[in-house]
């Protein structure tokens, strides 16, 4: 690590909430124990709760450069609201400030846990939804139990939550923000960039073809994208 000021990098999980979709990523990192992965509790949770447990996993006193994946950006602007870390910066992979797709989240509130579950387990219909063809079939195939392990109701409850999102926080910052923005992403539109932009109008902007599970089908990218982001906002990389 160069520079002045140490930094720990934080991967804050997807929807899933274990921390074992950062598999792929880790791999490619000479020391994975340099990198801090949070996971959340297989129970529902309100966005508090969440929060809470990932300031739970975060040393005290240690500056931090959160990686957000997807779900996760609103555990990391919600730890930016609460002001108990020293955040160094946020980098969105695949992210937002809001609910990502509204009519897509309103329609899954009126489906029963289990059929959500059967959905998000069906390897036709994930396949279909995500474009998960262009996915290592390593990765699909630990995606695939990754959420079948996953109580029904806590994807119900996660689903709720991003629903329930609707508002921009109302913090503005200096702190740095970068996003990883996928074309073609079908779970997040382009108006979550106009959204960070209001929240850090010096937003730096990865913009990469793929689908939304980008940082699995391309850690190497995926790291090489955060070593950036890491110069550009502290001047080292840790990684």
């Amino acid at each position: 690590m160069t520079g002045h000021r140490e930094y720990k990098i934080v991967l804050l999980p997807g929807l899933d909430g274990t921390g074992r979709l950062f598999s792929p990523l880790l791999s490619c990192v000479d020391d994975p124990s340099s990198l801090l992965v949070v996971r959340y509790q297989d129970l529902p949770a309100d966005l508090d709760q969440l929060t809470e447990q990932a300031e739970a996993m975060i040393p005290e006193g240690q500056a931090v450069i959160l990686i957000a994946e997807s779900f996760s950006s609103l555990v990391a602007l919600r730890l930016l609201e609460r002001g108990k870390l020293q955040i160094a910066g946020i980098l969105f992979f695949a992210g937002f400030a809001r609910a990502p797709c509204p009519l897509l989240l309103n329609l899954a509130r009126f489906v029963p846990a289990t059929l959500i579950k059967i959905f998000s387990t069906n390897p036709l219909l994930v396949r279909l939804f995500f474009l998960t063809n262009k996915m290592p079939l390593s990765v699909f195939d630990l995606y695939l139990d990754v959420v079948r392990g996953l109580p029904s109701e806590v994807l119900k409850d996660r689903i709720r939550l991003l629903h329930g999102a609707k508002n921009l926080p109302s913090i503005r910052t200096d702190i740095p923000f970068g996003q990883l923005r996928v074309r073609g992403d079908l779970l997040v539109s382009k108006r979550s960039t106009t959204d960070l932009r209001t929240l850090n109008p010096a937003l730096f902007i990865w913009e990469v073809d793929g689908t939304h599970f980008f940082l699995q089908t391309n850690p190497e990218k995926s790291l090489q994208i955060i070593r950036e982001f890491c110069q550009s906002a502290t001047g080292s990389t840790p990684v």
